[in-house]
């Protein structure tokens, strides 16, 4: 037969303090509560030792708060909460055995707090609770619910080798320092939305059978390494700097719709680049750009993209590969835009005093500028609008005045006295004249023909046209060329016609 259970001696001062409640383990902990004044309180409950206030030092190892391998299932245990306590030093709850409810909401835990090998039952609350420096849940078991809504972690918190069996909350969390995860289990779902990862978070070899990463803001880098998403794995919104997903598994859906890399992610290896959903991602390349030696304020080279620029071509064009394959048309367009502007920084930073890549980079700008390299139809069709409305018919209306000046008066002051229509033909041909070199060969007609005739005049079907109209229509008709282009390219790209 089994011995009765026994609290460990080193924790039972602790056990009685926070039996009296929340308030006086808040002022014992604060040192508002003398050493006889605890004891008076602790004896009416039974004789036991008090220990001094905590020193409130980083790492107090001679005088710690120590919980470990205490049993909260036990009934002279089971009924004792954390919430709203104080923890303002080292705190070991290593090995403890929590009940059906751990409740640590609101709690302050200090600079370090240790639940290594805990195991939490049906309910682990640290909803709001804020950690110190450092919190290791390494190789703790959670139950069938662990909530960590809104609670925020300090300079580290690690959660190498934990078991969720069920249900976990981690959204609006916000994890200030590095936060580790690898090797985990999490046999449920798991919802992360809208948390922040201020620095490292590593979810390596990791298995996950239900996640949630909507809107999350991973600011440092994120490792997904041979990381494995059982069932489902929800990235909607979310933001990436540096992300590694190498090696890693999808099971039956991946969704990264809406999401944002601001920095090329590496995608070597995965398997499940089928099963994901691309849509709405997008995909940047932020930091410090390589520069003209001519543009820069001072003489050394700029930081080129963190000193990654010359990897980023290649990236991109495994990257799309990948989208290829996993028929995400829209975004390979995408990655392969991309993949020439790194290109661009890649010859820049290479010799930023050569001139070479001005060519290349201006027609770059002019076919994102225009077309939005081929992804908006709007654009071009706007452009060629605008610009024949707006700039070519004005400027045939001036040209045709400075040439033809007393005609276009007569016919205006024809107008202004109610004797005739407003100067009816002359601005119905240098309107038809427009139109007539808006498009590609439509310069060419019969009509286009007798417009001009009326315009400039001229003998033997010769006609006399001045130079400046000229050089206008002809720089019109290039410029409705291009723009025509880029808007039946658009339309292609769209429906992906071959």
């Amino acid at each position: 037969m089994s011995e009765p259970y026994q609290d460990p001696d080193h924790a039972i001062p602790y056990l009685k303090l926070i039996k009296l409640g929340v308030p006086t383990w808040n002022k014992w902990i604060k040192g508002e509560l003398t050493r006889e004044e605890a004891a008076d309180l602790v004896t009416k409950l039974a004789p036991t030792p008090v220990p001094e206030p905590p020193s409130g030092s980083f790492f107090d190892s001679e005088n710690p708060v120590n919980f470990s391998c205490v049993d909260f299932t036990k009934d002279n245990n089971n009924n004792i909460t954390f919430a709203g306590a104080e923890f303002n030093n080292f705190a070991s709850f290593c090995g403890t055995a929590f009940g059906d409810q751990a409740n640590f909401e609101g709690a302050t835990l200090g600079h370090f707090v240790d639940f290594q090998g805990a195991t939490f039952g049906k309910s682990a609350k640290f909803q709001g609770a804020k950690f110190g420096e450092f919190a290791n849940f390494q190789d703790a078991r959670f139950g069938p619910g662990a909530v960590f809504l809104e609670t925020s972690f300090g300079s580290g918190v690690k959660f190498q080798r934990a078991t969720f069996n069920n249900f976990c909350n981690f959204q609006k969390t916000i994890f200030s320092g590095a936060a580790y995860f690898q090797s985990c289990k999490i046999d449920a779902e798991v919802s992360f939305e809208n948390a922040i990862f201020a620095s490292l978070a590593d979810f390596s070899q990791a298995t996950i059978k239900v996640v949630s990463f909507q809107g999350v803001r991973f600011v440092h880098a994120v490792h997904f390494i041979n990381t494995t998403f059982v069932t489902k794995a929800d990235f909607n919104s979310a933001v990436f700097l540096h992300s590694d997903f190498t090696g890693c598994t999808f099971g039956k859906f991946a969704i990264f719709t809406n999401a944002t890399f601001l920095e090329p992610p590496e995608f070597d290896e995965w398997k499940g680049a089928e099963k994901a959903d691309w849509i709405g991602a997008k995909f940047k390349i932020t930091g410090p750009r390589p520069a003209f030696h001519w543009l820069l304020k001072k003489k050394e080279m700029a930081d080129g993209w963190g000193g990654l620029v010359v990897n980023y071509p290649t990236r991109l064009r495994l990257l799309r590969k990948v989208m290829e394959e996993a028929n995400a048309h829209d975004v390979a367009h995408d990655l392969f835009i991309l993949e020439r502007k790194a290109e661009r920084g890649v010859l820049i930073e290479s010799d930023p005093k050569s001139w070479a890549p001005l060519g290349p980079i201006v027609l770059l700008w002019c076919f994102e500028f225009l077309s939005d390299c081929g992804r908006s139809a709007m654009r071009p069709f706007a452009f060629l609008l605008g610009t024949n409305l707006f700039l070519f018919f004005p400027l045939y209306v001036l040209l045709f005045a400075a040439i033809k000046l007393p005609i276009l008066c007569h016919a205006i002051s024809w107008w202004l006295c109610g004797v005739g229509p407003y100067p009816g033909q002359i601005m119905s041909d240098i309107f038809n004249f427009m139109l007539g070199h808006a498009l590609p060969l439509a310069s060419m007609s019969k009509v286009q023909d007798d417009v001009m005739t009326r315009l400039f005049g001229g003998e033997n079907d010769l006609i006399e046209m001045p130079f400046w109209f000229g050089v206008s229509s002809m720089g019109q008709s290039i410029l409705g060329a291009l723009l025509l282009f880029l808007f039946l390219q658009a339309i292609r790209n769209h429906f992906r016609l071959r």
